[in-house]
């Protein structure tokens, strides 16, 4: 369990979401079934260090403007301004590695991006 590493959920999979908020902060895209499934993680005993957030996002979105809009909502809250060490990692589930998105992670900088079976994972080196 690592509390900079990042989950940005952009799929409705109950069990997958469980599984990465026992892990790592996870932001989920807030369709009305991820939202009840962040309210009940909110009620259980999952480590207290770890967050779990929904984001909101327009019904007629794509997957990647959706990812797009939680990349500098994750980034502002798991930063060193708040006295912690910055993100690592950020996983994305739920939509594949585009040109677009390649370049709003690499506005980092040194970051290494690999393709999954689950969407992609971003590595920054530590900003701290």
């Amino acid at each position: 369990m690592s509390s900079n590493r990042i989950a940005i959920v952009l799929s409705e999979n109950e069990i997958e979401i469980k599984n990465l908020a026992a892990q790592m902060h996870v932001w989920i895209a807030g369709t009305k079934s991820n939202v009840k499934v962040v309210k009940a993680l909110w009620k259980s005993s999952l480590p207290s260090q770890l967050t779990q957030t929904y984001f909101d996002i327009s019904s007629d979105s794509s997957k990647e403007e959706q990812c797009i809009g939680a990349i500098d909502q994750v980034d502002a809250h798991h930063c060193t301004a708040f006295g912690t060490e910055s993100w690592s990692e950020i996983q994305v589930h739920g939509t594949p590695l585009t040109q677009r998105l390649s370049n709003e992670f690499e506005m980092f900088g040194n970051v290494a991006i690999k393709r999954t079976d689950y969407g992609f994972t971003v590595h920054r080196q530590s900003q701290t």
